[in-house]
């Protein structure tokens, strides 16, 4: 990520158009897209590049028109995953144009809200009355219990950027114990199935 220093132009350079946020939930992952058009064009004025800012804070400096995190379509790209994530919990996003060598912006014309994307999405957790989970939020370790003995369950543990931190396969009896071992503070899906048919996904918090 490249930081600039900046000026603020008051208004006089072209701001951004059509600026655009979309997230979306594919179990078990959040996955977004921020995108903007160029603005119009100046005769005077030559365009270098775009800030992001996160409240009044500048996250990144692009010559882009969009960042995104799009796991939900097998993109690898790690890059912007955090994105969403803001120490503050909600916060509001705009983008300025930045011009000339002097490196002097634009002002800008919207703003888009964001509370975190997985908050703002509703995770479709499907909490079975035969199921339940001990203690919840954990730290050292949680366990999952079965009125009934179950045979051959594959189960994933993921963590908030969609990825699989843990897995389980062929569970077998009345409970299955998840050790946090390493795994930092945070949330976490674990996600159970069975023959490769999603059956239930459990929030849970792991604490200090």
């Amino acid at each position: 990520m490249t930081f600039l220093t900046i000026t603020i132009a008051n208004g006089q350079l072209n701001p951004i158009k059509n600026l655009y946020f979309n997230c979306w939930y594919e179990m078990p992952m959040n996955c977004w897209v921020l995108s903007w058009s160029q603005p119009d064009q100046s005769l005077s004025d030559t365009l270098v590049g775009y800030n992001i800012f996160r409240n009044d804070s500048l996250y990144l400096f692009t010559t882009n028109t969009y960042i995104t995190y799009n796991p939900c379509s097998g993109s690898p790209d790690m890059t912007y995953a955090g994105f969403t994530y803001y120490n503050s919990g909600e916060f509001w996003t705009h983008i300025t144009a930045v011009y000339n060598s002097t490196l002097v912006q634009s002002d800008y014309n919207d703003s888009i809200s964001n509370n975190g994307c997985g908050l703002m999405i509703s995770v479709k957790e499907i909490i079975k009355n035969n199921e339940y989970l001990s203690p919840n939020p954990f730290s050292t370790q949680t366990t999952i219990h079965f009125n009934n003995n179950s045979k051959y369950l594959e189960l994933k543990v993921y963590n908030i950027f969609g990825k699989i931190v843990r897995q389980y396969f062929e569970i077998s009896g009345q409970e299955i114990t998840i050790n946090r071992d390493n795994l930092p503070n945070g949330i976490y899906y674990l996600q159970m199935s069975y023959q490769n048919k999603q059956i239930t996904t459990i929030k849970v918090a792991i604490i200090d």
